[in-house]
């Protein structure tokens, strides 16, 4: 996982707490917290971050373990 993304998505909600709330699921700022001490984010929690960060941190920059390298971007012709 690359801790530096879910650092962003704490920053972008303004802080552990409410990145915990945008995610609900019964997630708290504790488990922020342990997820950024051991750079892991369980995998059904990413698309959520992703979510509640406007897509500006990518389920695959938090666990390229599991979704892979993001796909490429298509331009409209």
């Amino acid at each position: 996982m690359n801790t530096e993304a879910l650092k962003k998505a704490v920053s972008i909600c303004g802080g552990q707490s409410a990145l915990a709330r945008a995610i609900g699921r019964g997630v708290k700022q504790q488990n922020i917290s342990y997820w950024l001490k051991h750079s892991y984010v369980p995998p059904e929690f990413c698309r959520d971050i992703e979510a509640a960060t406007d897509r500006q941190v990518t389920r695959y920059e938090l666990s390229p373990q599991v979704f892979g390298p993001a796909p490429e971007k298509h331009t409209a012709a």
